[in-house]
Parts: C-alpha cells; structure tokens; sequence
C-alpha cells in the first residue's frame, strides 16, 4: 500500500542518528520517495569531559550519556590528562580554567600528543580568547553558560567532518 507521508519521517530519523551519533544518508528518488541508510556507531563514541564545577560536568555527563555517548569526567587538566592516557577518548571538550592543570595546559599536552584528536575548549571569556583556543588545538569553542544540547550539537558537527 503506498501512502501519502506528512514529511516528518525523515525529521525524526535524522534526529535520532544525531542522538545516536550516527549518520543518515538519504538518496531520493527520481519518480518520488526516498531512500534512507542509518548508520550508527559498532560503539558508543567516548568523550572525555573536562569540568571544575562538578554539579555542571555529573548534569553533563548523565544528558551525554542519554544521547548515547560514553562520557568520562575529569575535574582539571592533570587528571585529565592521566586519563585520556590511561583510557584515550574519541573527542574532548574542556573547560579553559581550571585549579588542577586548566584547559590551556590541556589542549597544549593532548594536541602533542593526538593531534588529530577534535577538542571542543569552553569559556566564559571573549572572542580573542577563544581564537586562542582554536590556535591552541582546539576544533571547536564555546561560550558559558554552555547547554547539553550547545555541546551535543558541537559534537555532531565534529563527529560529522
């Protein structure tokens, strides 16, 4: 039986494969229709989350890993560090001032060694700061007060290049 859609399908598949860190490959079809591919992840793509504040990085982390992301959390860039060699994440996203080793030292030590690796620096400060960040190693920046969703969104986009 072939029916007439509302077009929200695709809406919400594509939804759920931002959510599921995944991708959804649609051909559409020269006599009407489409064809949709899901692909999602054999695992769940790891995040290591780097945030003094502990109440804002446990709220983070819990509204990340209900998006489907393995969420590990350090509170300063040693720890962080330690980590990340221990445990080596997909992507990080790090606060830039911290007590116990900040964002800086962070960015400075992972990009030597993974320079490859997408780093998301988050900041109260200005612009200048922030294209500082970008020079540093950071793919992606940030302003605070930054949301889950601010966050998820900037993860899809890096996970998607």
């Amino acid at each position: 039986i072939r029916g007439k859609g509302f077009g929200l399908g695709m809406t919400v598949a594509q939804c759920v494969a931002e959510e599921m860190v995944g991708h959804l490959h649609i051909t559409y079809n020269p006599g009407g229709g489409a064809r949709m591919v899901l692909s999602l992840p054999a695992r769940p793509p790891t995040l290591l989350l780097v945030e003094d504040e502990t109440t804002a990085a446990a709220e983070l982390a819990e509204s990340l890993r209900a998006r489907g992301w393995r969420v590990m959390v350090a509170h300063g860039g040693r720890p962080a560090l330690a980590l990340f060699q221990q445990d080596p994440a997909d992507v990080v996203v790090t606060d830039l001032h911290m007590p116990d080793g900040d964002g800086w030292y962070l960015l400075e030590k992972l990009h030597a060694l993974a320079p490859d690796l997408p780093m998301v620096a988050v900041s109260t400060a200005d612009g200048a700061e922030l294209r500082r960040a970008v020079a540093a190693g950071a793919a992606m920046t940030l302003r605070k007060p930054v949301s889950a969703d601010e966050i998820s969104d900037a993860l899809a986009e890096i996970m998607e290049s």
